[in-house]
């Protein structure tokens, strides 16, 4: 198909009414079991000094951004989660109610 057939289809279905897909889609995260999860939490504090270690001797201009942006505070209430088994509905229209339930384990 040519650029202009494309763009005749596009306007065809824009009169009628018809959304593009990316339009339907709706995203739901459904979680179970979420908890904290301070192991990731506490390896997150271990590698942080020796990653501003090295961006401190190689990265100068990165690591003059970081302290700039205040990632000190931002670091100091990050919070890490897991969850188990990780699902996510993805809900392609509303009015079809045509959902995909993927789970990830």
């Amino acid at each position: 198909m040519t650029g202009l057939e494309l763009e005749s289809i596009h306007k065809f279905l824009t009169t009628l009414g018809v959304q593009r897909l990316t339009e339907c889609i709706r995203i739901v995260p459904q979680t179970e079991l979420y908890k904290p999860c301070p192991s990731l939490q506490a390896y997150v504090r271990q590698v942080v000094p020796w990653i501003q270690k090295q961006l401190y001797t190689e990265f100068t201009d990165i690591y003059n951004f970081f302290v700039s942006s205040d990632i000190k505070a931002q670091l100091a209430v990050m919070r890490f989660a897991e969850v188990c088994p990780w699902m996510l509905f993805i809900c392609y229209s509303e009015e079809l109610r045509v959902c995909v339930l993927v789970t990830l384990s």
